[in-house]
């Protein structure tokens, strides 16, 4: 392997941290946080994408996903340049580029080095079996929790979590939504490579993801992962590689698991999952008005400006919400 190839697999490897640990509080005068420390590293990605380009170490076809990528990213860099609020927009539009970027150092390394894949989603278990802990600790033990969080998170970052678990809802440290279907990748995609104690232990990350999600008891993540469960088994199930894997005890296992944890909660713990998803008829109607009106917000903000649109990650400005203040 070449000295190029290793330096970028370095990078990859350290980025994962700081993209699924984005908030934490860092104890330096400028990097106040991962928040800011992702965004140098990712400068460092580009000049080492970069020159691997320049040079011809790298590679590789865009292929249909990459240049729909480019195309998605370009669309939003003009909207936030002709947004009204371009500095609101910068945040949102930082981690679009940061995710772009990474996407491709890890199509590239993929195809350089088949293990690569398999080490980086090994390494995001990791990560997600710390975020399951803390949430399951925050269950358990809500004052340990809170001195934990006020110590790691950056900002205004542990007042949100403090507001929200106050209305029986637990935030995962981590980018768990986003990478919590990993394990199921890396059981069946890693094929026979595997031991069965690692084979486990995405089993285990795959039930620990769920159960942090859940914790969440926000309804749209928790019908939107057990939606895209059910599409990755549909997939995977015709795959000719994998026709021959039993999915079946997988996803049983994952049910009756999943099954007893909402019931301990609805039995034992201020997170009443059953009653969100309960709909008593004023609350329905509420939902939906509340709802409809945002499909109405954003219609109404996108009509000022239909060919440029507002810019990413501004509707919360232009749609005039109820201001919260957390003490």
């Amino acid at each position: 392997m070449s000295k190029f190839n290793k330096m970028a697999q370095l990078v990859g490897l350290g980025l994962l941290p700081l993209l699924y640990l984005e908030k934490i509080a860092l104890p330096f005068p400028i990097l106040t946080s991962t928040y800011h420390l992702l965004r140098i590293v990712s400068f460092l990605l580009v000049l080492i994408l970069g020159y691997g380009l320049v040079t011809k170490k790298i590679k590789f076809t865009l292929g249909l996903s990459g240049v729909s990528l480019l195309i998605y990213l370009l669309s939003q860099t003009v909207s936030s340049a002709f947004s009204h609020l371009p500095k609101e927009t910068l945040g949102t539009l930082s981690l679009l580029y940061i995710s772009v970027l990474v996407y491709f150092l890890f199509f590239y390394i993929s195809s350089v080095n088949e293990r690569f894949a398999q080490k980086s989603i090994f390494a995001i278990c990791i990560l997600m079996a710390i975020t399951v802990i803390t949430s399951f600790l925050a269950l358990i033990s809500p004052p340990l929790i809170e001195s934990v969080w006020k110590n790691i998170l950056w900002g205004n970052v542990y007042k949100s979590f403090l507001f929200d678990f106050g209305r029986g809802r637990i935030r995962p440290i981590g980018a768990i939504f986003v990478t919590s279907f990993l394990p199921l990748y890396y059981i069946l995609a890693a094929n026979r490579s595997i031991s069965r104690k690692q084979q486990f232990f995405g089993k285990s990350c795959l039930d620990g993801g769920f159960m942090a999600i859940i914790l969440m008891n926000y309804r749209n993540y928790i019908l939107n992962y057990i939606l895209g469960i059910i599409i990755i088994f549909l997939v995977l199930e015709k795959h000719k590689k994998y026709k021959r894997r039993n999915f079946f005890s997988t996803f049983f296992i994952l049910s009756i698991a999943l099954g007893l944890f909402i019931t301990f909660l609805q039995l034992f713990t201020p997170v009443k999952i059953v009653e969100r998803f309960y709909l008593h008829k004023n609350d329905f109607r509420e939902s939906a008005i509340a709802r409809i009106q945002f499909i109405k917000d954003a219609t109404g903000i996108a009509s000022k400006n239909l060919i440029f649109g507002t810019g990413t990650g501004t509707y919360e400005y232009f749609s005039n919400p109820i201001k919260i203040g957390v003490t």
